[in-house]
């Protein structure tokens, strides 16, 4: 056919589908004389077609194409001079039409390609070096029975998007957004006038159709993405529902979410929890360990239930019936780690409200060796009944007593939360002394969260005697140090407790007297009557420890120093041990 024919045919056709539409009008050269151009296409927001009712000038370029076996192809492919993209480029995109021709004239199809800026941006990358005259092949969308209302929904997002974006030579696409400059947006929208549906959106984002814009929250400006990065993008419809999901009846989630993937748009997935995806389509898991221990238990029992159940309930009222959940070997392992993870949790008294995403290397190894304490595969050493095990989780630990009993079973006991076992001291009789005596500074400033209770039921079975106050001091001490080291209130009221105690059996005792006013130093400044009290100790006493820590109180520090390095070797390391050294 002759190619004179050939783009006489093709601009015919397309001002037919224009004609036939009221709120287009064109302005296209039948001739061809304009590089790169081929005239313009005016979109109106009234059927008058009055200049002031203009809404968008859409660019044009026009080709024809007399090929018959691609007239009912979706798709065609078409060679561009790469001078004509970088003038298209520059002056703010072009809206590129083929028309192919049947050998008989008689039938015609549109494929088009709006050029965007953004788009032509994404095809010039790189191609600096090459010449005017060599071509790039572009894809064209085969225009449907050549539907003029189609026409002028695809015409119009060209021109949306051609005003949003300008030119080549302008800063919008300059500054487009990639995967580089993400952590600046704060929100995206996109806006289509061909799709009937929010998943019909997320299509031609993905497929590059529409172009979608984020606003730059450091400049403040809606910016389009990078052609490249949007297509690579996945797009998910989430839609809350509140109502209960449970198996046979039992609900075990009162809500759930729908998500709808630009990955798999015929098959959406039920999200239950952070942790717990179902595809009802497909009967697959997706379990993740994100949540906290009580979120995964939760899941792992209604994925238990899943699979002794028949009926899957959707807000009370049974909605699909199946014969067997087939539960993977890897879930299940993970299910197995979930329940025997809590119970030993359980068993030592310790509740971890941790995220499990949040684990470290470190906490994991850690959670290792309480599961082998869990399983029994660590134990005390042969020939021994029992043993100390320090368990340690986030830089805190918990005290554990491995014990066998006469079972010869291995008991795994948290030392703070046992009534089983006490801790006596030898002197004619027994005396009871609280579980933690035994404690030093390190492990009590490592120690878990202890509850409060737990503490003061231990300190408040002590019958407090003069015999027992060597034990009762060298406890105050550790605690008054622990004190100091993390601040922890519970231990300066233990430690205020059991020394108020002392007093109570011993009222005149100077070591008695001198740790409750270190205690109260750390709290306020002394009394008038509390100093006289010490310097009165201070004139009595012939102890030079006595007189170095009366003098830390005092504040008298030269002489408190010059005491301090009279005692021998052995008391000023001692002295330097006790935490009143930390007031000198």
């Amino acid at each position: 056919m002759n190619s004179i024919k050939i783009e006489m045919g093709a601009i015919l056709s397309l001002k037919l589908a224009i004609h036939r539409h009221n709120l287009m009008k064109d302005y296209i050269n039948d001739n061809d004389k304009e590089p790169s151009w081929d005239g313009f296409i005016y979109l109106y927001k009234s059927d008058d077609l009055k200049v002031e009712n203009i809404k968008y000038r859409i660019p044009l370029q026009v080709k024809g194409k007399n090929q018959q076996d691609l007239l009912e192809q979706q798709w065609v492919n078409y060679q561009v001079k790469y001078k004509h993209l970088r003038n298209y480029y520059h002056d703010g995109g072009v809206f590129y039409i083929v028309v192919v021709i049947s050998d008989d004239k008689e039938k015609t199809s549109i494929f088009y390609n709006p050029l965007t800026t953004i788009k032509l941006a994404d095809l010039l990358k790189g191609t600096d070096n090459k010449l005017p005259n060599q071509t790039k092949g572009i894809y064209l969308r085969r225009l449907k029975d050549n539907d003029s209302v189609e026409l002028y929904k695809v015409l119009a997002q060209f021109g949306l998007d051609r005003e949003k974006q300008g030119s080549g030579n302008g800063e919008i696409i300059k500054k487009a957004i990639n995967i580089d400059t993400m952590t600046s947006i704060d929100s995206l929208k996109a806006t289509s006038y061909t799709a009937k549906s929010e998943e019909d959106i997320m299509k031609e984002i993905v497929r590059g159709e529409i172009s979608l814009y984020a606003h730059h929250s450091d400049i403040d400006l809606w910016l389009p993405l990078d052609y490249s990065h949007q297509k690579g993008m996945i797009i998910k419809k989430i839609v809350s529902v509140d109502k209960a999901i449970g198996i046979d009846g039992v609900n075990y989630y009162d809500s759930y979410s729908v998500e709808i993937s630009s990955e798999d748009y015929e098959n959406p997935v039920i999200i239950v929890s952070e942790n717990l995806v179902l595809n009802m389509f497909d009967g697959k898991f997706n379990f993740k360990l994100n949540g906290n221990l009580n979120t995964l238990l939760k899941d792992v029992n209604f994925i238990k239930s899943m699979e002794k159940g028949k009926s899957f309930y959707l807000n009370n009222k049974k909605t699909v019936e199946y014969s067997n959940a087939n539960i993977p070997e890897n879930l299940k392992n993970q299910m197995k780690l979930i329940l025997d993870l809590s119970q030993a949790f359980v068993e030592i008294g310790f509740t971890c409200n941790k995220r499990f995403d949040e684990f470290t290397d470190e906490n994991w190894k850690c959670i290792n060796e309480l599961l082998k304490i869990y399983y029994r595969k660590i134990r005390p050493k042969e020939g021994n009944d029992n043993a100390w095990y320090m368990w340690y989780w986030d830089d805190k630990v918990v005290p554990l007593f491995l014990n066998i009993n006469e079972k010869c079973e291995i008991e795994v006991i948290n030392w703070f939360t046992t009534k089983n076992y006490g801790m006596f001291v030898e002197k004619d009789k027994q005396y009871a002394l609280p579980n933690f005596i035994f404690l030093k500074r390190d492990i009590l400033g490592k120690l878990y969260d202890v509850d409060r209770k737990i503490w003061f039921e231990e300190v408040e079975r002590i019958k407090y005697s003069e015999s027992i106050h060597p034990e009762i001091f060298q406890c105050f001490v550790e605690f008054v140090a622990a004190y100091d080291m993390v601040h922890n209130e519970i231990y300066y009221d233990i430690a205020n407790y059991m020394i108020d105690k002392v007093l109570e059996v011993l009222p005149e005792d100077e070591y008695g007297i001198i740790n409750k006013m270190q205690l109260l130093k750390r709290k306020r400044i002394l009394s008038e009557e509390e100093i006289i009290k010490l310097e009165k100790i201070e004139e009595k006493s012939y102890n030079p420890i006595i007189k170095c820590a009366v003098n830390i109180l005092l504040e008298n520090k030269r002489k408190a120093q010059k005491l301090l390095l009279e005692l021998p070797e052995e008391d000023q390391k001692a002295m330097m041990s006790y935490p009143i050294y930390n007031l000198l």
